[in-house]
């Protein structure tokens, strides 16, 4: 896609996710429920790329307020998924999915004072490196992960996913500071502690 397209694209989806949103407040969106065939969908897309590589290992890492970057990567891939089916994008959903759970798959705790400085700008490369050395990556993976910091970083998504991701994770960074506690519930509960619960009882039986 063009640099043009791009932000074609972006404004798009902007107008369309405030008119979606505007009847609903963000709080209310995000902690609502799915349907199940919506969620059960998103979940094998999950627990494949889960049993796949390390991404667990966000687990142990936190990511803006109190949420872990594990929590943060399902949301922005999540929502992302569930505002393309709203708004009927035509994506290929299954890149969408698994590029925005890779998109922080960088494992290492920014605050710490011996971490890579400007974590902000050099965070993508490293999710990138760490996602190609355990996965093989379609080209829209490749690019949601590397691009979703622009205009931090000044490569614009070259494809309508990326765009999607970038913005998506952009609000859900906002929430997630408003909201610490805990900013989505039903992902938490529905996904994040049930397949961290499920790698550590495997785990367990096979030691």
């Amino acid at each position: 896609m063009t640099y043009l397209e791009i932000n074609c694209l972006k404004t798009f989806i902007l107008i369309e996710s405030w008119d979606y949103l505007k009847f609903h407040s963000l709080k209310k969106f995000f902690e609502s429920k799915n349907t199940d065939s919506v969620f059960i969908w998103y979940r094998e897309h999950y627990s494949d790329l889960y049993a796949q590589c390390g991404i667990v290992n966000m687990q142990g890492f936190t990511q803006h307020g109190k949420t872990s970057c594990l929590l943060h990567c399902a949301a922005v891939s999540y929502y992302s998924y569930r505002l393309a089916l709203n708004l009927r994008l035509r994506l290929n959903y299954r890149d969408l999915i698994r590029g925005g759970l890779l998109h922080d798959y960088f494992l290492y705790n920014w605050r710490e004072p011996n971490t890579p400085k400007w974590h902000g700008f050099s965070h993508p490369k490293t999710a990138l490196k760490n996602a190609e050395a355990e996965l093989t990556l379609t080209d829209v993976e490749r690019d949601v992960i590397v691009n979703h910091m622009f205009p931090l970083t000044l490569t614009p998504p070259k494809y309508r996913e990326s765009a999607l991701v970038c913005l998506i994770d952009k609000i859900c960074c906002v929430h997630e500071f408003f909201h610490r506690k805990n900013p989505y519930p039903f992902l938490n509960d529905n996904l994040v502690k049930d397949t961290t619960s499920e790698r550590i009882f495997t785990q367990t039986t096979e030691i």
